[in-house]
């Protein structure tokens, strides 16, 4: 455990002029936001686990069991962030095997999920949120979807959060929506309700059974007899059921919220919610959880780029709404960040700072809420303006030559700076009023 009592970031030596070591003072700066750039192969990801590292020394964050280390969650895009990555890196003076948390998001192996559905806290206004987020997920899955859509989700979504903690006292998921929708699309469809719907379900399974076993003869003479009988009686409890539909003549659809529904709008989410079922990461049942004071790395380098896009999303979405709800009003705006952010992949980072994206939140709310983030992209042409301002501290890395007007354009680093980069060696470091060539963590 590094010294409390001088918390700083070492950079590494100035590799021009006096050969200075360059060490920034954490409680100094504007926000604890730092940006890796650097092509494949010019040294990003260790980098990376040499910053956290030498963050995660620092028992900055105090609790009720005494002081501990920042929280750490990674997005690991990339099978790099294991244990055996910052051992060989030699970023393992403060993190150990003990120190990382892995959840697993993988489609068919993993051993983690993400309720999308559950709120941070049981109350009606924290409903209403997850609401939100879950339609505004929808929209990255999905750009196509309607107004109307979103409105039914809310209406179908809204009544569903007391009808399954009535019944099994938890929140719904993604698959309990999904069934839903099947069981309105079914009684709109049909007219039936879901007594009887369900009713004729449960007689037609039974009447298959005993057709089975007549047909793999596992009946004796008597046996038979009695099968045949309980045929007959299927029969009418089916015809009674039909019965009592013509006498309601859906009258009943009255009562039911989903009575005025288009049917034909209540099959078009059908595709919508099944997509966030049919990957398992948002419905999968587990004890595997984030903790607190270690690093969380989230697995998801066998994904697919659109669901490492879309888990992105959802991640600094709750990440972020975790933040805001679990920081007192005494702890608000400390010295130290409390909980950091890893991302190695800007393209998925850029994609959530679109204006009221949750990255763009994140870059303008997230400082009063002790919240920092470690970036790393592959050059400065994935950088936007907003998000080149949002960094307190940057490290540019090797980079290839289209990247170098970006440079100058938001880091005002020039052509001739950058071509003195050394892959796996040296850096432009940018911030806390310093810019200047670096040989890292030398």
């Amino acid at each position: 455990m590094s010294d409390l009592s001088t918390p700083f970031l070492y950079v590494g030596r100035e590799a021009r002029d006096t050969g200075a070591s360059i060490k920034i003072a954490l409680q100094h700066l504007e926000n604890h936001f730092y940006l890796c750039l650097g092509k494949t192969g010019a040294g990003k990801s260790h980098t990376i686990r040499n910053i956290m590292d030498q963050l995660y020394g620092y028992h900055t964050v105090q609790s009720p069991r005494g002081s501990r280390p920042p929280t750490f969650h990674v997005l690991g895009y990339h099978p790099d962030f294991d244990y055996s990555f910052f051992e060989k890196s030699g970023a393992n003076r403060n993190i150990g095997p003990e120190s990382i948390n892995v959840l697993d998001l993988d489609y068919t192996e993993g051993d983690a999920s993400i309720n999308i559905l559950a709120p941070l806290s049981d109350s009606e206004s924290y409903r209403y949120r997850a609401i939100e987020d879950f339609i505004a997920f929808c929209r990255v899955a999905h750009s196509g979807i309607g107004i109307v859509q979103e409105k039914y989700l809310r209406d179908i979504l809204t009544p569903l959060y007391g009808k399954i903690k009535k019944s099994e006292d938890r929140y719904p998921n993604a698959k309990d929506l999904l069934d839903e929708i099947y069981y309105i699309k079914s009684c709109l469809g049909n007219g039936l309700n879901g007594d009887i719907n369900s009713g004729l379900a449960r007689l037609r399974e039974k009447r298959s059974e005993i057709e089975r076993k007549i047909k793999n003869k596992e009946y004796d003479t008597k046996g038979i007899e009695e099968a045949r009988e309980k045929l007959n009686e299927i029969e009418g409890e089916m015809l009674d059921l039909f019965s009592t539909l013509v006498k309601q003549d859906k009258a009943w659809l009255s009562d039911e919220y989903f009575a005025n529904m288009d049917v034909r709008i209540v099959r078009s989410l059908e595709p919508l919610v099944a997509e966030m079922v049919r990957p398992g990461f948002f419905t999968r049942q587990t004890s595997k959880r984030p903790l607190p004071g270690v690093i969380n790395y989230y697995k998801m380098d066998r994904l697919g780029p659109a669901h490492k896009k879309l888990l992105t999303h959802v991640l600094l979405s709750r990440l972020y709404a975790g933040a805001e709800l679990m920081t007192p009003l005494d702890r608000i705006n400390m010295p130290f960040a409390e909980t950091y952010i890893v991302a190695d992949e800007l393209q998925y980072i850029r994609s959530a700072a679109a204006e009221g994206g949750p990255m763009d939140t994140i870059m303008n709310g997230s400082r009063k809420f002790n919240m920092g983030m470690i970036c790393g992209g592959q050059g400065a042409e994935q950088v936007t303006g907003p998000m080149a301002n949002a960094f307190s501290l940057k490290f540019l890395l090797a980079q290839e030559y289209a990247a170098y007007p970006n440079c100058e354009k938001y880091f005002g680093v020039k052509k001739g700076a950058m071509q003195q980069v050394v892959p796996k060696k040296s850096a432009m470091f940018c911030g806390a009023g310093a810019k200047t060539l670096v040989n890292l963590f030398e």
